[in-house]
């Protein structure tokens, strides 16, 4: 069934204990008449125009010429092909009208098109009403319309992307990231059902766009602020460098009678010189042409020129005359130092957060918007206010010492480990720092010296070996003995390829325990900085680092060994890349404990769904009853990265998987199985309402604030629990929806069960933001990632992809037999920690 109603668990009573707080949600109350109808039209345009720019100006066309039929109706259109009306539009039904409109194109010269507009849906807005009261099942497609409205006037001159605008680009707004890259700050805006009332989600956000600029101007900034007299000369790798950047991209020519708009298609090595084409019967340079028929002395004549258009009528022009297009995004991965400067832009602090989203709705001003008035929407311009919780922290016991951590946070000062590891043969690898560097020597002792503060022995000095190629490693693991515990790894700043295939050696071929420290940290060596790698380091040794301390099972129920907790967890490649995506799962042995089971698959590119679930589970219960002779009688799932048009298919597909692996080891095995999805990927934000409440330098609402009421639905189970601490910039809370719930846990357990599990992550000593097994999920699927990329950038080695993502299936089984090697032998500890 399709419903909500039908597969989704419905909301009980919110919780009611714990210290209450007043929040403001970035959400604004809309209001609507329930008596008004919106109709809904389909446009389809023949012949197809490529470009959103083509589709705006044709329906732009239409409005003016049928201004009977159209434009006195003032319907608002998405950019795309649907349009909304308050009223019908004349002589138009579900059979379809055509209209001829003449698009004007370079030169201008026309292309006639026929734009087709049919009926497709008449939408009643009682029936939101009715849904907002939970009682109707089915919203439709009301709020898609609604949205429309309430961005129309806005996306007619600004920028927008999918549900966010940018307007105006100030010195407030835009920040230059280098390499011909800005970021871009906007705001996003949604409407948003809750409980009994539609709200408009507001939020602050920030994009990165290419900059507008000359194209030789982008092309040095591109190669790191290359001179002009090196990009006359530039080889073949950086060639395709900008290539790879560029292609697809669109460029304006100014030279002209006319401004001319194209795609990037490719760059030529031959400068303009020396390219030639045929002008009818004579055979002329770019460089004479361009000066011949628009009296353009170039500037850079010695530099390749650039290729435009379609490559059956190919363009070539100097870069000179080209100029990158405003308003274009970048959709590939930004380097470290370009999101460390979009970190250090939008990272504000929560009084500043709130102060930005409130100007971006005064300066929406729906009061003043004509389309809201003609679909009767009115936006109140004060955030909405939540009486929230805060749950308490959980206790957690260090070797005879019990902490309760304060601000989300506690300290390991006088304090050590619950199961240390004795490090009895160790070794550091030092990659291009000589092995008797004072930094490596300052490190080693200082390491030896805190350690046995925590409670690890290091019976030795390690030994140290210098290495100076990627190449080496593999031959470096070749000779460790089988006994060797641990190899400490010193790494150059920047080089995630040693990283990996450290990694790769370590987790698939030798099962040796690896930690990595990167070269600039070297001199931290104080308690601190120690005290983080032990925290990694004891868990990688098979050790425990701290446990529950004494809590009641009433305050926080199912922390026992008849409780299986699950994170799960899918990584996908880069949004240009065609990669295989990999499915994690890490299970507790016993949830107060640390203990951890792991397992993970190689799926299809892009896939989110996790087929191999039965399969994947089954090795999980094996392992939890081969340790604890125990079956689970319940299973809790965390389960991160679902979208809200993914809960039927994690339904019919995950949670049917842990039913029938169940059903695999005994056929009347069936235990009570909770399912809930973690979700990040959201706009909804928190703020105390009285300053005394709020906690850190960012001013952000206290760890283990929940809000469960207001914003949510009235027909899902669902909070938002802002579990962490927020350092830098405004907290984003984590919103979790049950999905399926066989055990029945009531708000409160289940909010105090989630908030504990996230003081869990036992490799660090502050709360996190996630519970601690789907974290480690997370971090099991990047590893994995890392795996594949170095076996993809080892010489000699098989493909790792194919264009179509597949795998070779010697590699994909080569790292799951080592993982499940991981996985049954637990003295191995938390690899992926």
């Amino acid at each position: 069934m399709s419903t909500e109603r039908a597969f989704l668990p419905q909301h009980g009573a919110p919780g009611q204990k714990e210290q209450k707080i007043i929040v403001f949600a970035n959400h604004f109350a809309v209001k609507f008449n329930p008596r008004l109808t919106i109709y809904h039209y389909d446009m389809t345009i023949e012949p197809t125009v490529i470009g959103k720019d083509d589709i705006k100006r044709a329906y732009e066309v239409l409005a003016q010429k049928y201004r009977q039929e159209i434009a006195n109706a003032q319907p608002v259109f998405d950019g795309s092909r649907n349009l909304y009306s308050s009223s019908p539009l004349a002589d138009i039904d579900k059979s379809g009208k055509t209209f001829s409109v003449d698009l004007e194109g370079f030169g201008g010269k026309l292309r006639q098109l026929q734009l087709i507009i049919k009926q497709v849906a008449v939408i009643r807005l009682q029936k939101l009403v009715n849904y907002l009261a939970g009682e109707e099942e089915e919203i439709g497609n009301a709020l898609q319309a609604m949205d429309i409205v309430l961005r129309y006037l806005k996306s007619k001159s600004v920028t927008t992307v999918g549900k966010s605008i940018f307007s105006r680009q100030t010195s407030e707004t835009v920040k230059d990231l280098g390499s011909g890259h800005i970021a871009w700050m906007g705001y996003f805006q949604s409407l948003h059902p809750g409980q009994g009332m539609l709200t408009l989600n507001v939020d602050t956000v920030s994009t990165a766009f290419y900059q507008e600029s000359n194209l030789v101007e982008f092309c040095c900034n591109f190669l790191g602020g290359m001179q002009i007299d090196r990009l006359i000369n530039i080889n073949d790798a950086n060639l395709a460098r900008l290539k790879r950047e560029l292609k697809g991209r669109r460029v304006e020519t100014r030279h002209g009678p006319f401004k001319r708009k194209y795609p990037i298609t490719d760059f030529t090595k031959i400068d303009s010189r020396r390219l030639m084409f045929n002008l009818g019967d004579v055979e002329i340079s770019v460089e004479k042409y361009i000066y011949q028929r628009y009296g353009i002395q170039l500037q850079y004549p010695r530099l390749f020129c650039v290729q435009l258009g379609k490559a059956v009528k190919k363009i070539f022009l100097p870069l000179e005359l080209c100029f990158i297009l405003p308003a274009q995004r970048y959709l590939k991965k930004l380097s470290d130092r370009e999101v460390a400067e979009m970190i250090r832009f939008t990272a504000k602090p929560a009084k500043n957060r709130k102060s930005a989203i409130e100007s971006s709705v005064n300066e929406a001003d729906f009061k003043a918007d004509p389309h809201a008035r003609r679909f009767e929407l009115e936006v109140n311009n004060r955030m909405i206010e939540i009486q929230a919780r805060v749950l308490p922290p959980l206790p957690l016991k260090y070797d005879g010492t019990e902490v309760e951590p304060r601000g989300g946070r506690w300290d390991l000062k006088s304090k050590q480990f619950v199961e240390c590891g004795q490090l009895c043969n160790w070794t550091i690898i030092t990659f291009g720092i000589r092995k008797n560097d004072r930094d490596v020597d300052q490190f080693i002792n200082s390491f030896m010296r805190f350690s046995s503060s925590y409670g690890i022995s290091v019976q030795q000095k390690p030994n140290v070996i210098s290495i100076y190629d990627i190449k080496e490693v593999e031959g470096t693991f070749c000779n460790f003995s089988r006994t060797i515990q641990l190899v400490v790894v010193i790494l150059p700043n920047g080089r995630n390829d040693v990283y990996a295939e450290v990694k790769r050696m370590s987790d698939v071929f030798y099962l040796i325990p690896t930690q990595c420290v990167l070269s600039k940290n070297l001199k931290k060596c104080n308690p601190q900085f120690v005290g983080n790698l032990c925290l990694k380091i004891n868990l990688k040794l098979g050790g425990i680092n701290a446990v529950v301390g004494q809590v009641s099972p009433d305050d926080v129920p199912y922390l026992d060994n008849e409780t299986f907790i699950v994170g799960a967890d899918v990584s996908h490649s880069g949004r240009n890349e065609i990669k295989p995506s990999i499915a994690a799962l890490v299970g507790t042995l016993n949830p107060s404990t640390g203990r951890y089971y792991s397992n993970a698959r190689i799926m299809p590119p892009k896939q989110e769904i996790i087929q191999p679930m039965e399969e994947m589970m089954k090795e999980l219960l094996i392992a939890y009853y081969n340790t604890s002779s125990i079956k689970p009688k319940r299973i809790i799932v965390y389960r991160d990265g679902v979208s809200d048009g993914q809960f039927a298919q994690v339904k019919d597909v995950e949670l049917q998987g842990i039913i029938s692996a169940c059903r695999q080891l005994e056929e009347d095995y069936l235990p009570s199985i909770t399912f809930i999805v973690t979700k990040k990927r959201h706009h909804s934000r928190f703020f105390c309402k009285n300053h005394h409440d709020s906690v850190g330098r960012a001013g952000n609402v206290p760890p283990g604030t929940v809000v469960d009421s207001g914003i949510v639905s009235a027909r899902k189970h669902e909070f938002y629990l802002c579990s962490h601490l927020g350092i830098q910039g405004t907290s984003r809370p984590t919103h979790y929806v049950v999905l399926h719930d066989d055990i029945k846990i009531p708000a409160d357990r289940l909010q105090r069960l989630t908030y504990a599990l996230c003081h869990m992550f036992t490799r660090c000593t502050t709360v996190v933001s996630l519970p601690a097994p789907t974290y480690y999920a997370h971090l099991l699927a990047y590893r994995f990632r890392q795996i594949l990329n170095a076996w993809g950038n080892s010489d000699g080695c098989s493909t790792v992809g194919s264009e179509e993502g597949l795998v070779d299936p010697s590699i994909s089984d080569k790292i799951l037999e080592s993982i499940r090697m991981r996985l049954f032998y637990k003295n191995y500890g938390l690899f992926f920690a």
